[in-house]
């Protein structure tokens, strides 16, 4: 037997184990740059993303990872300040699929779910302990805490919290002739699109415990066969602004006036089901409305 070449061979593989375990380490939950980030996929959505950012920033998210999906407006110059400070980084993300009303019922498994996999896997797995995966129509809203940050606390033996989304109409955004936000524009839930399932749950999850996805719906696989917890609304849940590039619409058609606090969560979706749409009379979002005034009609990233 070759002792010398053993020796060689036991020597390398000591090394390769401890740097094995130094990258571990590096990715432990601890000390990760980022508590919370978010990531999501954009395209021509420029006039919108300070809103959306200042918001999340207010709540306590600390980075944005922004996928351009073949966007033609200013959305780099948009973003400018924010890249400059570390606050987004933008990746390129052209389709890969060419454009049609039959292609594009792939677009999420063509283009969404791998840029979720690249922030996952490639771009936040070192950095962030927390991932939202978000649409940029889409407000994180914690309901019995101001910050974010105070609600993952509670869950962090979970590889993933799940959120129940509210869907508002922002085609009414237009019977505002002073500048308002978005948040403000409209206090009506309607129900989802029919066949979007990204309308209905979102997902916050720990990239170091996240395998991959699976199909359908946008099943997300966690290490060591893990489960995320899902979270009542009355914790927190994701307020979506559809239509928000729309012009008003007769939205008020079916307008509800009913204190709904009390309601079971199946008798309010059998009337949004029906093509109601029930006013939200807690209006938990309001609340960031001063905070975010400063920054977006006046402020500075």
């Amino acid at each position: 037997m070759n002792y010398r070449l053993l020796g060689i061979f036991l020597l390398s593989f000591t090394l390769c184990t401890k740097l094995i375990g130094a990258t571990e380490r590096d990715f432990s939950q601890k000390n990760k740059r980022y508590t919370l980030s978010v990531c999501a996929v954009v395209k021509n959505e420029a006039n919108y993303l300070k809103e959306w950012i200042e918001f999340h920033r207010i709540i306590g998210v600390d980075h944005f990872y922004l996928y351009n999906n073949n966007s033609t407006d200013l959305l780099e110059a948009a973003l400018k300040s924010y890249i400059r400070k570390g606050i987004v980084t933008l990746i390129n993300w052209p389709d890969f699929l060419k454009s049609n009303e039959e292609q594009d019922r792939y677009w999420p498994l063509s283009t969404q779910i791998p840029a979720y996999e690249n922030a996952i896997k490639f771009r936040a797995i070192k950095t962030t302990k927390w991932l939202a995966l978000l649409n940029t129509d889409e407000y994180l809203v914690p309901v019995n805490s101001y910050s974010i940050k105070e609600l993952l606390n509670q869950y962090d033996s979970y590889p993933a919290i799940i959120l129940t989304t509210d869907v508002f109409d922002g085609s009414n955004v237009n019977l505002f002739p002073q500048k308002k936000l978005l948040i403000e524009s409209r206090d009506l839930i309607k129900s989802p699109d029919q066949g979007s399932i990204r309308r209905f749950t979102k997902i916050i999850l720990k990239p170091q415990l996240c395998e991959g996805f699976d199909w359908a719906p946008y099943k997300v696989l966690f290490k060591n066969d893990q489960h995320p917890i899902a979270l009542k609304k009355s914790d927190m849940r994701v307020n979506c602004y559809a239509n928000r590039d729309k012009l008003f619409i007769d939205t008020l058609k079916h307008r509800l006036y009913l204190d709904t606090k009390e309601m079971p969560a199946s008798e309010i979706s059998a009337l949004l089901d029906q093509g109601y749409s029930i006013e939200d009379q807690e209006q938990i979002i309001f609340r960031y409305l001063p905070e975010l005034q400063r920054q977006c009609l006046g402020g500075n990233p």
